[in-house]
C-alpha cells in the first residue's frame, strides 16, 4: 500500500474543517466502504476514517486536534498519509484466501478500524490446532458476511462457554444485556445465533 504525499489547502466546507484529497483512495489502496488512515499534517500525527465531503474523500481535521496543533482554515499544509492497520494481501494466505472467496466479508473486514481488524486476526492466530484455526477463519467470515464486529464475537463465545450450555436461559440474558447496551447490533446477532444453532 502506497504512502501519499502531498500540499494542500486547509479549507473550511460547511460546517466541517477539511483537507480535500487529490488522489482516488480506492484507486490508491483498493475499494473499501471506508478508508482508515494514519499519517501527518505538518509534522502532527493523525489518524482516523476519510470522510465525504460535497461528493469527494476528505482528512477531517476535528476541533481538538486543530487546537492541539495551531491548524487552520487557510493553511498551506504538508499531509502524509497511508492504511492503517493489516491490508489485504498482508494478511496470512489461509485468511486471505477465505476473503478471497467471499467479496462481501472482504468488503466489511476493509472497512473495519484496525481494532476490529486486529482483533479478528488475534482470534485466529490464538488457536492451536489446525482445525480450530480453519474453523475460526470460516466462523470469522461467516460474522462478517452478517456484518458483526469482533467484540460481538467475543460477547458470544465467552458467554456460551460460561453460561449457555449449562443454562438454556442464558441466551435470552444475554440478548437482555446486548438490548441495554448494544441495540443497534442486536437483531444481527440474534439473527446469526438462531442461524448457526
Amino acid at each position: 500500500m502506497t504512502e501519499q504525499r502531498f500540499t494542500a489547502i486547509v479549507i473550511k466546507s460547511q460546517s466541517r474543517v477539511v483537507i480535500a484529497l487529490p488522489f482516488d483512495a480506492d484507486q490508491e489502496w483498493g475499494k473499501k466502504q471506508r478508508h482508515h488512515i494514519i499519517g501527518s499534517v505538518n509534522g502532527h500525527a493523525i489518524r482516523g476514517a476519510l470522510g465525504v465531503q460535497e461528493n469527494q474523500l476528505c482528512l477531517i481535521l476535528g476541533d481538538a486536534w486543530r487546537r492541539d496543533t495551531g491548524v487552520q482554515p487557510g493553511d498551506t499544509v504538508e499531509v502524509i498519509l497511508s492504511p492503517e492497520g493489516p491490508q489485504a494481501g498482508q494478511l496470512p494466505e489461509d485468511i486471505e484466501a477465505a476473503l478471497g472467496q467471499e467479496p462481501e466479508a472482504r468488503a466489511f473486514f476493509e472497512s473495519l478500524a484496525t481494532f476490529y481488524r486486529g482483533g479478528y486476526l488475534r482470534w485466529i492466530e490464538g488457536a492451536k490446532r489446525p482445525e480450530t484455526r480453519a474453523a475460526r477463519i470460516a466462523e470469522m467470515v461467516g460474522l462478517l458476511k452478517a456484518g458483526l464486529l469482533v467484540s460481538s464475537l467475543a460477547i458470544m463465545v465467552q458467554f456460551e462457554e460460561n453460561y449457555v450450555k449449562s443454562y438454556p436461559c442464558g441466551a435470552a440474558l444475554l440478548m437482555e444485556l446486548l438490548c441495554f447496551k448494544y441495540s443497534d447490533i442486536n437483531q444481527k446477532i440474534v439473527s446469526y445465533v438462531s442461524m448457526k444453532r
